[in-house]
């Protein structure tokens, strides 16, 4: 895993996950390998994910995260809730509705936030 990565690589600058639910591990890793630091440290190792779930939001608002892609499930849920409606009328709907998420990063965390789903459920609100 991510352990091994980083004892085999102690020059990992960067990490991405593809979704947010694997952080707990990442952050397991680099508490172990003493490199998990604010990204105003110059030892930060960059972190990248998408999702844009609670543990992100924790994670950016504590400054450990640089930035997420986050999928709107506001818009998710509306664009279901037209695509039924639609359907229900008889109307054709479009095979696929894309998503077109955004980017919160510490930049616009603070502008942005909100619109981040993690940001309105867990422990973190």
């Amino acid at each position: 895993g991510i352990t091994n990565a980083l004892q085999a690589n102690p020059e990992i600058e960067f990490i991405f996950c593809s979704s947010d639910f694997l952080f707990p591990s990442v952050i397991s890793a680099l508490k172990s390998a003493n490199r998990y630091l604010p990204v105003n440290d110059p030892n930060h190792v960059v972190l990248g994910g998408f999702d844009g779930d609670a543990t992100a939001y924790g994670m950016l608002k504590e400054g450990y995260l640089d930035a997420d892609g986050v999928q709107d499930v506001q818009f998710e849920c509306q664009q279901a809730v037209d695509a039924l409606y639609k359907m229900n009328r008889g109307e054709t709907v479009d095979a696929v509705l894309p998503d077109p998420g955004f980017v919160i990063h510490q930049g616009n965390l603070e502008t942005d936030a909100e619109r981040m789903w993690g940001s309105q459920v867990g422990s973190h609100k």
